[in-house]
């Protein structure tokens, strides 16, 4: 099964200032034997807001600000917009070259707006490029760009920590540990570690290639949020001089002590696969529920679902594109990832196999829980049509109660297709039955439901749920989609949040064959 509109972010791309050519030093790989340094803030303001620094050197930015240089990159306000000055024209013959002010959303990257500073026109080599016209119009944008920028924060920059040929080494930052690594295909891979060693957030920035000209990512540097408990590392690349520019990328963590809880927790929950693992209580509610292809059970009955039935085999997974919302009322949270499990069967190299994970988390005293979960393997849309026209699928009935209101919403998805308020949310996530098939935002995921599964769907059995906040609540349903001459069986586990107006809006959902 495919969505249109495929969206997979695990960065977030701004404009940069230089970029590091390739006579520059590698990315580290982290590995060194020295103790993790402690990062320490850059010296600058301290105080939230858009902080201003001299500026010496006669360049574009100096002449356009004057005295003082807004400090960035800085986020907005809200959080939702970071802003970069751009540097267009790195190792051309213009000197100084043309640059702009870029903002960027977050945390998609998209663009939404560059104010040029200095344009391709007006860049001309020489000393003597300061004209009284130019220098004037230089000032007026300046004081746009400065008037753009009201609301905006600077980042503080924290010191990485180093080797003696420059490159990144573990980082201590608080009770965290950023340890940035380099594979044997030069991504560059950075995982954030809590004082146990567990970790909390591990990215990929894949290194890319485009006719001659490859392009390997490295950690330039790290700032946090003056206001609020983020990090962002910022990504830079090497590359050849005569290549096209790469602007630098930006991972955004969220620190804050229970965001950090309630992400250890979804990205921990696999691990009760093995027979080292946490206590299910740590992860789990009592009466937890997991949904698989035609299966809904408790937690005594989780050794018959796929790679949980390999205890013994079971030597670790990892995560990726893990996602996170915590509801309106703060009192129930939904995730979902594309996770990557490895089994060391015995007497082979070990076997890597996908899986997809969709959990529905409730705040207790304790912390918070998992209440439901899905668990799925991912099944080839070519495999999944050969087997239902051949009818060795089928769609089970489910055993189990269900919340009428909750019944009632599913069916209305299935009739009437997605509600307004879903479509309006950019992070629903719909997980597909295929593999590696992930849609991120409702407009997108609406388009294709509405148009192929819309008034298709045949509902054979539901099993729906409310947390006990009764604002947040899941359904598992298995389905038969109406095909040409077939149809084809699909269990579906959906998550319902309540709107402003207390109707159920889907946030969720995730398929399987």
């Amino acid at each position: 099964m495919r969505f249109a509109l495929v969206v997979v972010v695990a960065l977030v791309c701004t404009s940069a200032c230089k970029n590091k050519q390739e006579s520059a030093p590698a990315a580290g790989s982290g590995s060194s034997a020295q103790a993790p340094s402690v990062a320490a803030a850059a010296p600058v303001d301290a105080a939230s807001g858009l902080v201003f620094e001299a500026e010496g050197d006669p360049a574009p930015v100096g002449v356009a600000f004057g005295k003082t240089v807004p400090k960035l990159p800085a986020v907005s306000r809200d959080g939702g917009s970071i802003a970069t000055i751009d540097w267009l024209g790195i190792g051309e013959p213009a000197d100084p070259p043309p640059i702009q002010l870029a903002i960027s959303e977050l945390p998609s990257g998209d663009e939404i707006e560059n104010l040029p500073l200095l344009d391709e026109g007006e860049a001309t080599e020489g000393e003597n490029w300061v004209t009284p016209e130019l220098q004037k119009r230089l000032e007026q944008r300046g004081a746009a760009a400065v008037k753009r920028l009201q609301g905006f924060r600077s980042l503080v920059k924290l010191d990485l920590a180093e080797d003696s040929k420059g490159e990144p080494q573990p980082t201590k930052i608080g009770d965290l540990t950023l340890v940035p690594t380099v594979d044997d295909d030069s991504n560059l891979v950075l995982a954030l570690n809590d004082a146990s060693g567990a970790t909390l957030y591990r990215d990929e920035v894949a290194a890319s290639s485009s006719g001659d000209c490859t392009y390997r990512p490295w950690l330039d540097a790290l700032y946090r949020d003056p206001d609020k408990p983020a990090l962002y590392a910022e990504i830079r690349f090497h590359y050849r001089e005569d290549c096209d520019k790469l602007r630098a990328s930006y991972l955004v963590w969220n620190i804050d002590a229970d965001a950090r809880g309630l992400r250890k927790v979804v990205t921990s929950q696999l691990d009760i696969i093995g027979i080292n693992t946490e206590e299910p209580d740590e992860l789990f509610t009592d009466d937890v529920l997991f949904t698989s292809a035609n299966f809904v059970a408790g937690s005594d009955e989780l050794k018959l679902i796929g790679v949980a039935t390999k205890s013994m085999d079971y030597s670790g997974h990892k995560d990726k594109d893990v996602a996170i919302t915590i509801s309106r009322d703060g009192k129930s949270a939904w995730a979902s990832e594309l996770a990557t499990v490895t089994l060391l069967e015995p007497n082979t190299p070990g076997k890597d196999n996908p899986w997809r994970v969709s959990s529905v988390l409730v705040k207790t005293p304790k912390g918070w829980r998992i209440g439901a979960a899905a668990w799925t393997e991912p099944r080839r849309n070519a495999d999944a049509n050969r087997a239902a026209k051949s009818g060795k699928l089928t769609a089970q009935k489910l055993d189990g109660d269900s919340d009428p209101t909750l019944r009632a919403a599913f069916e209305k998805l299935t009739t009437e297709g997605v509600d307004a308020n879903a479509v309006a949310r950019n992070d629903l996530i719909a997980i597909g039955s295929g593999p590696g098939e992930r849609t991120v935002g409702g407009a997108g995921f609406a388009k294709a439901w509405n148009a192929a599964w819309k008034g298709k769907v045949t509902i054979v059995s539901t099993v729906a749920h409310a947390m006990p906040s009764g604002t947040t609540g899941w359904v598992t349903a298995t389905i038969e989609l109406a095909k040409t001459g077939y149809k084809i069986p699909f269990t579906v586990f959906c998550i319902f949040d309540k709107a402003a107006d207390g109707t159920w809006s889907l946030v969720h959902i995730h398929f399987a064959v």
